[in-house]
């Protein structure tokens, strides 16, 4: 059997809901934990020089689930925290009783639910950081296998020497839209959005690697890069939107819709439209049409059009 880390989460995930109400959803992580981590014991599953980035308790765990998504190879992600979560109890070969415990941060079950669309498209993996520990004493034996992991703490892409550390870099840099909106919608468009997701990635990765993060002018000047892509995906936006208004619309109505669609969004314009025409099926006949367009624009073809996707200043 040759399973892949996040098949054990994704069923794990699913067979959880349908033995426990929602309201449970706090035991979650424990249960992925485990099972990850007996199928890792089992050889079921393997990571194989996965690139690992710990998050630590105090980290901004948002922000860096979604910078890892941006780096130019997969991440794996675990935890390193004081909170402890006891996943099993078993003996040992010397009949010795033990506890397998996994560093796990407070309410980590909101992460977990929320970044299920990131597992589902393989945009990231989960590995738990699990030690064991004798009870009825103060002695704890690390997992061989997952102890090597604590080494490579905030280290991504431990394989790869030209990018040690690059998510702790990239944290220093301003990179628009993306910290404005919440974890949960972050994953489903970046889920739903993978072509463009990996088409920046390139466009990322390539300009990552002319930065000397020592100098603060030049990550200065690749937040103003990113800025004037973005302007001018504005530019397109506004101008293939009146194109769509032209052909949407005759007479004064496109005049008065235009000029709001530059100003405001489809569900704004569709009001108007309501009001003036009072066709009751006119807002799904211009959303419809406004997203049958929209993928056709050129900004679609841009390098930040995934950041685009993530604005709200319409």
């Amino acid at each position: 059997m040759n399973l892949k880390p996040n098949d054990i989460l994704l069923n794990t995930y699913n067979n959880f809901f349908t033995q426990f109400p929602a309201s449970s959803v706090f035991l979650l992580p424990a249960f992925i934990s485990l099972e990850i981590y007996k199928s890792i014991k089992e050889e079921v599953i393997k990571y194989n020089d996965e690139n690992i980035l710990i998050i630590n308790e105090k980290d901004d765990i948002d922000k860096l689930t979604k910078l890892a998504i941006l780096m130019p190879s997969r991440i794996t992600i675990a935890f390193n925290s004081d909170n402890l979560i006891t996943l099993d109890s078993d003996f040992d070969f010397n009949n010795v009783p033990y506890d397998i415990c996994c560093h796990m941060p407070n309410n980590i079950s909101k992460w977990f639910s929320q970044s299920i669309p990131l597992f589902e498209a393989g945009l990231i993996q989960y590995c738990p950081n699990v030690f064991i520990e004798e009870m009825h004493s103060n002695k704890k034996r690390e997992d061989i296998y997952l102890n090597a992991i604590q080494t490579n703490s905030y280290s991504f892409n431990r394989n790869d020497a030209t990018f040690p550390n690059l998510i702790d870099k990239v944290m220093s840099i301003e990179i628009p839209y993306i910290y404005d909106v919440s974890l949960d919608d972050f994953c489903k468009i970046a889920a739903n959005n993978y072509d463009i997701l990996e088409s920046f990635k390139i466009f990322f990765e390539k300009e990552l690697r002319k930065i000397d993060f020592n100098n603060n002018n030049e990550k200065l000047d690749f937040e103003l890069t990113l800025k004037e892509h973005l302007i001018k995906i504005k530019q397109i936006y506004k101008k293939d939107s009146l194109k769509i208004i032209k052909n949407l619309t005759i007479g004064a109505v496109t005049t008065v819709v235009a000029s709001l669609f530059i100003l405001q969004d489809i569900e704004s314009i569709a009001k108007v439209f309501t009001g003036v025409s009072g066709g009751a099926g006119m807002i799904h006949f211009i959303s419809t049409a406004f997203d049958y367009y929209i993928q056709r624009m050129s900004l679609r073809e841009h390098d930040c059009y995934f950041l685009w996707l993530f604005h709200n200043d319409k």
